[in-house]
């Protein structure tokens, strides 16, 4: 573990703390970090929606910019950059991540710029068309001339180096789990809807926002294979612009009576650990954070082997079941042979939860951070 001698500022920014992966990891690292003798910053574009504000540790000093638009914080962020000048600055997000360099352009601090990417590069990450490519350049010079670009997962770190032109300083670092809080929140009461369910009904759970990466309607579809050959629910924690849509196709498959869709949840734990697999339906994702959770709480898992994340989490099926994108035929019946198979084993658990712990992943952030 890096030893810091004197207090040292690193600052996290993103644009909210609204219910999302990118952000509950950048409240576990900046809640870890603050333990380890720095002065730590959280940096937000509006405290909005902030799902996640309460879980902000006391010691974490919370700076809100007051803008709704990532495009009018630059001031905002050359105003702290000037006053606190911290030796570093974590970003994460395409968009946050360019506003980001431009502010320390603006700032003329010497403040270390460190990239987290959260997603497949180049996948949906742009919009359609002509008019991404503007982004694009601008990501890549901003990629280029960052201190160091995090990548988290193995499998996505050539893909950056490919797609940005980054060259050697792209460094793999996994998401971080707070597991003790997440087991521990796993057993607070909580959920009395699971004691209306039947003992002989299976809980089938997924997690993430109700957007178009997720592709909800593949697990829909096949849930309702499923359902011709196993009594059981469906229950997908989190909220989207895909809600209504998502209701409307669940009663076109036939199995609207038995979905619930409970929005976003601050502690979705108690009910996952009861689920009897845990399905991620995605098109694309970076390292999916609602996957670990799952794993590290022991429950059975399928997932689609979309870039990225998905195959390593589950180290290529040895962990869970993975279908191809969009294949809503092998995913139901992975469902259903995933339900009667067995758990992963004890001894498997424990090396997990030491591979994803916020104590471990911390370190190797604080290791790379004082190398710059």
């Amino acid at each position: 573990m890096v030893n810091i001698n004197t207090k040292q500022r690193l600052a996290l920014f993103l644009p909210s703390l609204v219910g999302g992966g990118a952000e509950r990891v950048f409240v576990t690292l900046a809640n870890e970090f603050a333990k380890r003798n720095i002065v730590v910053d959280l940096i937000i574009c509006t405290d909005a929606d902030a799902d996640y504000l309460h879980e902000v540790s006391s010691d974490v000093n919370i700076h809100i910019i007051g803008v709704h638009r990532m495009l009018f914080a630059t001031g905002g962020l050359v105003r702290y950059l000037r006053k606190f000048r911290p030796r570093w600055l974590l970003t994460a997000m395409s968009h946050t991540n360019v506003i980001a360099k431009f502010a320390l352009l603006l700032s003329r601090t010497s403040t270390h710029h460190v990239i987290r990417q959260t997603l497949s590069p180049g996948i949906m990450q742009f919009g359609r068309g002509s008019n991404s490519w503007p982004l694009r350049d601008l990501v890549s010079m901003t990629y280029r001339n960052a201190s160091a670009v995090v990548s988290i997962s193995n499998e996505m770190t050539p893909m950056i180096r490919d797609y940005y032109g980054v060259s050697d300083n792209v460094y793999c670092i996994l998401n971080p789990v707070d597991v003790g809080g997440v087991v521990d929140k796993s057993f607070k009461p909580s959920f009395k809807v699971l004691a209306s369910f039947k003992s002989e009904v299976k809980i089938i759970v997924a997690m993430g926002r109700l957007c178009e990466q997720k592709d909800y309607p593949t697990l829909l579809k096949a849930f309702s294979l499923v359902r011709e050959k196993l009594e059981a629910k469906l229950v997908i924690f989190g909220e989207g612009p895909d809600r209504e849509s998502l209701l409307k196709y669940a009663m076109e498959c036939g199995v609207d009576e038995h979905i619930w869709l409970p929005g976003f949840c601050v502690n979705p734990f108690p009910f996952i650990r009861q689920a009897d697999v845990f399905v991620l339906s995605s098109l694309f994702e970076g390292l999916p954070n609602s996957l670990i959770q799952a794993q590290l709480l022991g429950v059975r898992c399928v997932s689609t082997r979309c870039p990225t994340g998905p195959s390593e989490v589950l180290e290529g099926g040895r962990l869970g079941a993975l279908v191809e994108v969009g294949d809503f035929q092998d995913m139901a019946e992975q469902i259903i042979n995933t339900i009667k198979g067995p758990c992963i084993s004890s001894g498997q658990l424990d090396s997990l939860r030491e591979k994803y712990s916020v104590q471990n992943i911390a370190t190797q952030y604080m290791d790379l951070l004082e190398s710059l």
